[in-house]
């Protein structure tokens, strides 16, 4: 088709943000213009009942139809370079389930959810927060907050903000993610939505994320750790699906941003990583797989 676009193929944008930014639909805007970060799950280390952060230093993300394929630029049935991941399609796209709840162990009907055609897929590439970068730190956590809330955040008549939606990581098409789940109640799920509780709440005027739950443990010994990550939430049209690259300490981070920054295209991000870590080849694979090179 004459004008159509692929995802490798397109052209970064302009962002203060990240380092390498592609929405592809630019629907909806995925950064608080209050807050100044980015609508997506951070990665977290929860030290002294506080919380800090990995950067976010790439983010691509586009819609997808399970059934008919990439909804943006009308593109049906010419789209070539996107493979979702089978797993997750495939456990979204069965029959209606109930999450289960975290805190009381049983099944939730506000948790109902149906499967839905659509999922907004986002290609994440993020460090660890900086104060982490220790190799006997591995204890990590998956932050959802910003997802859940919006700019306008009123604490005029409650204390705390809680929110209780569905969320859990999967293994990725390689399955050598460099990441371990202790299975504890404040760990996150593997393979199977559960619903999680968080909240936020001002502290001396900061907004402050709590609690220390969705956790899992980073493998210093590698560079990356990778993962996907999916959220459903009821008012949403489609599922939340995120595939996510960490960079496992501060070295790997300053020479992954040089690699953004050099990368105009996907393709050429992907091109660039594999001449940079050759060595990393289930990352390697994994990139290959859902964007086929």
């Amino acid at each position: 088709m004459e004008g159509t676009k692929f995802i490798t193929q397109e052209k970064k944008q302009e962002n203060f943000l990240f380092h390498f930014f592609l929405n592809l639909e630019n629907s909806e805007k995925y950064i608080h213009d209050f807050l100044g970060t980015a609508k997506v799950p951070l990665i977290g280390h929860y030290n002294h009942n506080e919380y800090t952060f990995g950067d976010i230093l790439s983010l691509i993300t586009f819609s997808y139809n399970i059934c008919q394929g990439p909804s943006f630029n009308e593109i049906k049935n010419n789209f070539s370079d996107f493979n979702p991941p089978k797993a997750i399609t495939e456990y979204l796209n069965i029959n209606e389930k109930i999450a289960i709840d975290n805190n009381t162990k049983e099944s939730n009907s506000k948790a109902f959810f149906f499967p839905k055609n659509k999922i907004q897929f986002f290609f994440i590439i993020s460090s660890i927060p900086s104060n982490s970068n220790k190799k006997d730190i591995k204890d990590y956590n998956i932050v959802p907050h910003m997802v859940y809330i919006n700019d306008n955040l009123n604490f005029s008549k409650v204390k705390r903000i809680t929110f209780n939606n569905a969320i859990c990581m999967f293994d990725t098409e390689e399955n050598n993610n460099f990441i371990k789940i202790n299975n504890g109640k404040n760990d996150i799920d593997l393979n199977n939505l559960r619903l999680e509780y968080s909240s936020v709440h001002l502290k001396k005027g900061s907004l402050c994320f709590s609690p220390n739950n969705m956790r899992f443990v980073i493998d210093k010994n590698e560079n990356f750790s990778q993962f996907y990550l999916v959220i459903t939430l009821p008012e949403k049209d489609c599922h939340l699906v995120y595939y996510y690259i960490i960079c496992n300490d501060n070295d790997t981070k300053d020479i992954v941003i040089e690699i953004l920054k050099k990368s105009s295209t996907l393709k050429e991000l992907i091109n660039n990583f594999e001449k940079v870590f050759p060595n990393n080849i289930d990352i390697i694979n994994n990139l290959n797989y859902l964007f086929k090179k």
